[in-house]
């Protein structure tokens, strides 16, 4: 089909690789950031409602200063309506309406570091249903899992889109749990897209209900009605709305607090107190001042989002951050915290492995036929990584060690299994699997 474009304006001083490469939802599917080439600009790719039913895929790209290009890269001819509401998504990502604005502008009085950066834009989804869905999935488990789980939506549910409310509701939890391996956030998110499809919840009139006068306190009672918000979730999402006040707190905010701030120690419970505290300088933008910090310190570790290259998305961990550049050991301990409630080490992507011995023997002399398939795959990653980012080669193959793990342990069981059908079972045949798959660790 013959490409359509559309022009947006914007306001002076906008940059689209700031404006995008703002918050870790950037990285999630369906989106795709496509870095400057020598001879390419960079670009945003994604697939956007057109109607209730019908997406099509959009490339956006900032030609000159002030005006914002909009291409659609298949689909049908798009009407004015649909124009219309393409649009409407392209400045809720990008938060240029004038709110969004006067907030930008507002925050960087405050902060001279953010004014110098241009920073106070964060990027979000299309429509709130997204970031519902995205908010829920960054909940209990590593980044690493919460990038596979938006895939797997994707992928399975939405067909290259992000699924809507319906596509999700129609598409039921246990197959949601079966295909994308949402563990409990599959009912979670099926009963919220059930209110959603229902008419229980407007999203529309959910988002505009929050004006900059109304306190933390009562929105985040209005969020907490949707399914699946808890008090991370709802005050990540008054922050998607809008709303920076509040301070959505896990254990990457105890470990920033620790690193800068001067933090030793703190009950899970007086987390939230003590981010308020540090930086209520900010008022009413503690989250835009406190993310600030935290972005900075990231790309500071892992070099700049705008760059990197797709698949090291899922190393960009609490984790990681912890290693200092040369690979010791951690800068800092996390806070004690009740079993119940896991970091970004539960993520089998992002936690810590010990590398196969001889691998990076292998790797340099070609020879990895001979290795044992952990081994060898963590020998290829490492023969591959000579182009690589110093920074990124140890956090790489630590995370496909781990992989190559579960792979080996996953066949044991799988062995074990094979037996037990073809034979009766005994005490000793299950305590001989359970070591095999055992001595993998």
């Amino acid at each position: 089909m013959r490409q359509q474009t559309s022009f947006l304006p914007l306001p002076a001083g906008f940059s689209l690789t700031q404006a995008v490469c703002s918050y870790g939802f950037f990285v999630l599917s369906p989106n795709k950031w496509r870095p400057q080439g020598e001879s390419t600009q960079p670009a945003f790719e994604r697939p956007l409602q057109l109607d209730r039913e019908r997406r099509a895929r959009f490339e956006l790209t900032q030609p000159v200063g002030n005006t914002l290009k909009l291409s659609a890269t298949d689909g049908e001819a798009l009407t004015p309506a649909g124009w219309s509401h393409v649009h409407l998504q392209v400045k809720r990502m990008l938060r240029l309406h004038q709110k969004d604005c006067e907030d930008v502008a507002a925050f960087q009085k405050l902060s001279s570091a953010a004014a110098q950066q241009n920073f106070g834009r964060l990027f979000r989804s299309p429509d709130i249903w997204e970031d519902l869905v995205k908010s829920i999935l960054l909940c209990n488990c590593g980044w690493g899992r919460t990038v596979a789980m938006n895939a797997a939506l994707v992928e399975h549910v939405g067909k290259g889109g992000f699924p809507t409310a319906a596509e999700t509701a129609a598409y039921g939890a246990e197959r949601l749990q079966a295909d994308c391996g949402l563990g409990y956030r599959a009912r979670t998110i099926s009963k919220l897209a059930q209110q959603v499809v229902a008419g229980e919840m407007q999203l529309e009139a959910f988002e505009a209900g929050h004006s900059p006068t109304t306190t933390w306190q009562d929105a985040e009672k209005e969020v907490r009605k949707a399914a699946g918000m808890g008090p991370f979730t709802a005050a990540n999402m008054l922050q998607l709305m809008g709303h920076y006040a509040h301070i959505p707190c896990d254990s990457e905010t105890m470990r920033h607090l620790k690193k800068h701030h001067g933090l030793t120690a703190c009950a899970q419970g007086q987390l939230q107190e003590k981010a308020q505290q540090a930086y209520a300088a900010f008022a009413p933008y503690q989250f835009l001042a406190y993310w600030h910090e935290l972005w900075m310190d990231y790309e500071a570790r892992f070099g700049s989002f705008a760059n990197m290259k797709a698949e090291d998305y899922a190393l960009i961990t609490g984790h990681n951050m912890r290693q200092s550049k040369e690979g010791c050991e951690p800068d800092s301990k996390p806070c004690k915290r009740r079993k119940s409630q896991p970091t970004d080490m539960d993520d089998p992507l992002t936690s810590p492995a010990t590398p196969a011995l001889g691998a990076s023997t292998a790797a340099a002399s070609g020879c990895l036929d001979a290795l044992p398939p952990a081994a060898g795959l963590a020998a290829s990653a490492a023969a591959a990584a000579v182009n690589e980012p110093p920074q990124l080669i140890r956090i790489q193959l630590q995370g496909l060690l781990v992989v190559a793990k579960i792979l080996v342990s996953h066949h044991w069981q799988m062995v074990a299994q094979e037996a037990d059908n073809t034979r009766p079972s005994t005490g000793k045949d299950v305590a001989k699997s359970k070591l095999r798959i055992m001595s993998m660790d």
